[in-house]
């Protein structure tokens, strides 16, 4: 134990740090487009049910994603069921019983962030699984503080808890492909199974992991773990089925909803991305500065020295992390390439990736030199610790930066003394503006804006072409409003934008031509 010492007194550090870090700016960071689906869903209610309520301020649409939709639990179920299924429901549910307990009165984020600490302990006992204590105890200090995982332990989506059963899994599959007896090994497959069912109800993408959890089945024990594993597989996509069902009858609104990522990026754009995801395992600065892409390349090497060491001295460490980091994230990768879309450029979508460098770091760590391995592990939690301060006191993520236009609408709305407000598109297009935005400020949205001719004082969102013809006809012009510290972007975002979505928005104001 003493020779340990410095090791547990790094655990005792980062377990404080990340204590401070998943809980900092929790409630004063604004709550992103993603996150209001979230809200809403859990509330039971979807973008028709939102429209449908008619409100006529945004403390009145805010209350869409606050109080709850008649029905109880069963709603949120509906509400995913018949307009987001490519998000099952195990997160929404849970997220709804904890503010049904009393969860919500921990803050707004609570669920995710005790869920995002649920992650750091499987990944920690991923990494026991494979690597012993030692890599346990660097898994655990990276897991806490790592810029990736803290920021998806506290969004209002389900990502840290697929993180957690990510790594469960995939701990549970290391244990039954090395259990020595037949009682054992059926608890652990079974185990395995209800694992894995919990990550396909959290999320679909974990059918990536198939491939690299079959590899690592054969490696440990041939045909006959291969045989046990396709059958666990089997039990875990069956008590799916009734999901994927779903899935495939909504699979053409899914589609839809997936175009973002139908166009193409070059290739270059999307290793860089990938690289700065793997990166963002110990720290995300190569976003905000150009001296963070030096720190980026040295998580880098460290990941890419982690995974020689151990295909030279753990063999069945490297086959199980290199399984997962190339089915979940170099293939879709290559698939995007080939098919000239862009899904894998979504950080959110590489989750196993994250998890697999940080063990693989903790396992090469825990086989080094004592000193030196305390030494590389602190240097790594200091990068880290930093970087996810940075980020948990920005009002913003850097995975949704673009939508960070709505704080600076709702800052100028508020200058202008609260007008009246009109949005041609969904209600819930502006939903995360209602949350931030004065509570009886004027609003029509929805059904009650489509063709509207506001009068002149009104502001409007993302005003579209159709609405500036109604407006010069009534004598009106429609005048762009400079938000934020760059006028240029506002304008051309203007020019730009349809007014049919609720990302990006710019703001407008009607007046009387002279």
């Amino acid at each position: 134990m003493r020779r340990d010492a410095l090791l547990i007194g790094l655990v005792l550090v980062a377990l404080l740090l990340g204590a401070w870090l998943r809980t900092n700016g929790a409630e004063r960071r604004w709550v992103w487009q993603d996150e209001t689906v979230t809200l809403m869903h859990v509330a039971g209610r979807t973008g028709p049910d939102v429209d449908a309520s008619r409100p006529t301020t945004f403390g009145a649409l805010a209350a869409t994603a606050r109080d709850p939709a008649p029905g109880g639990p069963a709603r949120v179920t509906t509400a995913l069921a018949e307009e987001d299924a490519q998000h099952p429901p195990l997160y929404y549910l849970g997220q709804r019983y904890w503010n049904d307990a009393g969860g919500a009165a921990l803050g707004r984020r609570s669920f995710s962030i005790a869920m995002g600490a649920l992650a750091v302990l499987a990944i920690a006992w991923f990494a026991f699984v494979l690597g012993g204590a030692r890599a346990a105890a660097f898994a655990f200090a990276f897991a806490a503080v790592s810029p990736f995982l803290v920021l998806y332990g506290q969004q209002m989506r389900e990502y840290g808890l697929w993180c957690a059963f990510i790594a469960a899994s995939s701990a549970l599959l290391v244990l039954a492909a090395k259990a020595d007896s037949k009682a054992r090994s059926i608890a652990l497959w079974a185990a395995y199974a209800a694992a894995t069912a919990g990550a396909l109800w959290t999320s679909p993408l974990s059918l990536l992991l198939a491939p690299a959890h079959a590899i690592y089945a054969v490696y440990a024990g041939g045909p006959r773990r291969i045989l046990q594993f396709a059958l666990a597989y089997a039990v875990a996509l069956l008590a799916f089925a009734p999901w994927a069902a779903i899935i495939y009858a909504k699979r053409t609104q899914i589609a839809a909803e997936n175009a973002w990522s139908a166009t193409p990026y070059s290739p270059l754009a999307l290793a860089a991305k990938l690289l700065f995801t793997a990166a963002s395992a110990f720290t995300d600065l190569a976003y905000a500065n150009r001296i963070g892409v030096v720190a980026g390349a040295i998580a880098l090497l460290a990941a890419a020295a982690a995974a020689v060491f151990l295909a030279r001295k753990e063999r069945a460490a490297a086959v199980a992390l290199g399984a997962i980091a190339v089915s979940t994230a170099l293939l879709p990768f290559v698939a995007d390439i080939v098919s000239g879309t862009h899904r894998s450029s979504s950080s959110r979508y590489l989750c196993p990736l994250v998890i697999a460098i940080v063990v693989a770091v903790a396992c090469a760590l825990a086989r080094a030199p004592r000193r030196f391995g305390v030494a590389a592990g602190a240097a790594l939690v200091l990068l880290a610790a930093f970087s996810s301060a940075l980020g948990t006191s920005s009002p913003v993520w850097w995975d949704n930066h673009g939508d960070s236009g709505t704080i600076a609408v709702a800052t100028s709305l508020s200058r202008a003394g609260d007008p009246p407000v009109l949005y041609e598109g969904p209600c819930a297009g502006v939903l995360g503006l209602a949350l931030i935005s004065v509570a009886a400020e004027p609003l029509r949205c929805g059904p009650t804006a489509a063709g509207a001719i506001p009068t002149a004082g009104t502001y409007v969102i993302s005003p579209s072409a159709a609405l500036e013809e109604r407006a010069r006809a009534a004598k009106l012009r429609v005048v762009p409003v400079t938000v934020g510290r760059d006028a240029s972007d506002a304008v051309r975002a203007f020019r730009g934008d349809t007014g049919s979505g609720g990302a990006d928005q710019v703001l407008a104001r009607i007046e009387r031509i002279p």
